[in-house]
């Protein structure tokens, strides 16, 4: 099974290049599903159909789903919630600002993710896919789900110990069983996502700065957390005909591709123009996906590996950049805020730092074995 995870800012056509790939899977004889991990789902609306129901069949071997997640989570996790509403009570806050503290920032996107796991884990009866292509949620919630174990991890045991001290209160049966299940649920989606054999992920953005910025920090995050990124794919190109009047658009717009490929490589970068069209429905999206990958199949790995690795070390961090082909003679790194600028004769790499590194100084850098160590104290 093949799992694509398609990611990035909010309006850069992810569910339009989740759709395409979707398309072209389907049509090389692959039996696909795409799912939106998005609450505001868009996926019928690219394929110009209204959809009935939460799954629908859009064309031969493709599926697309549009899950009602409100419900899901509430079936799920109701206990949890009906529990914290209780302790929140306890503690002196009104209904209004109990609801809103209960609701747990990503939980509706989990709910999706939660039917990824299924289709890969092939259970519940669910049907089987040879490829499952994720529309997903916009990156600040992504980035939010990647770390979501290990901060439900924190609140919870900070949760347990407030409910403990208050007098004749103790969490029940039910609750703890809701509990070990939602973990369960989190390790099943972090061996999905954590299966570089089979799933990998493929950010998309706008040759824009802000845009830029935000994916540069979502490569950080998912090497960080052991995610395989394997594509950058740069939308809404303008084309070099438009006349005078687009010039500095597209002036600007080279420039940031330049910017994207000193960033993201070595991520193979592909790019796709502004149609002069809405992409709405099949033809069109079999043209997305035709400039996109041309004769290739989709579903393959472009990219194997990650950009960048993480590792902790006595006294401090240490980030290791795989750079081959360089003079270590010639390289400089420099370090502004929460950014690191690497420049050699032949490349040069802007990297946006996580928190655990942003606040520490970067010490000393090695270049040995077509790598480049440097440590933060």
């Amino acid at each position: 099974m093949r799992v694509i995870l398609y990611t990035g800012k909010g309006g850069v056509g992810k569910t339009t290049v989740a759709s395409a790939t979707g398309l072209l899977s389907a049509e090389l004889g692959y039996k696909t599903i795409i799912l939106s991990t998005d609450p505001a789902h868009s996926l019928a609306d690219c394929f110009d159909i209204s959809l009935k129901g939460e799954v629908g069949q859009v064309a031969p071997n493709l599926w697309i789903r549009e899950t009602i997640v409100q419900e899901t989570a509430a079936r799920k996790w109701q206990k949890l919630r009906e529990w914290l509403l209780g302790l929140l009570a306890r503690e002196g806050f009104d209904g209004l600002r109990a609801e809103e503290i209960a609701y747990v920032p990503g939980m509706e996107e989990l709910a999706n993710l939660l039917y990824v796991a299924t289709y890969y884990e092939g259970g519940d009866g669910e049907e089987k896919y040879d490829v499952i292509i994720v529309d997903c949620a916009p990156t600040g919630e992504t980035l939010r789900l990647v770390s979501f174990p290990d901060a439900l991890s924190w609140w919870v045991d900070r949760l347990f110990a407030v409910e403990k001290r208050l007098p004749g209160s103790s969490a029940g049966g039910e609750v703890l069983e809701a509990m070990a299940n939602l973990f369960d649920d989190l390790c099943r989606i972090r061996n999905v996502l954590s299966d570089a054999e089979h799933c990998s992920i493929r950010l998309i953005l706008t040759p824009e700065k802000m845009a830029i910025k935000e994916t540069q920090r979502s490569l950080t995050y998912f090497d960080l957390y052991g995610f395989s990124s394997e594509m950058v794919i740069v939308n809404k190109l303008f084309p070099q005909d438009l006349g005078n009047h687009f010039s500095l658009w597209r002036e600007s717009q080279n420039k940031h591709l330049q910017v994207i490929e000193e960033s993201f490589s070595p991520l193979p970068i592909r790019t796709l123009p502004l149609f002069e069209q809405e992409v709405v429905g099949v033809a069109m999206l079999r043209r997305v996906a035709r400039t996109l990958f041309d004769q290739e199949d989709p579903t393959q790995f472009f990219f194997r590996g990650h950009v960048q690795e993480v590792k902790e070390e006595e006294g401090g961090f240490m980030l290791i950049l795989p750079l081959p082909f360089l003079s270590k003679e010639d390289i400089s790194v420099t370090q502004i805020g929460d950014e690191l600028v690497i420049q050699s004769a032949k490349v040069k790499r802007n990297i946006i730092l996580p928190p655990a590194l942003a606040e520490r100084k970067a010490t000393d850098a090695e270049y040995e074995e077509n790598k480049l160590r440097i440590k933060f104290e």
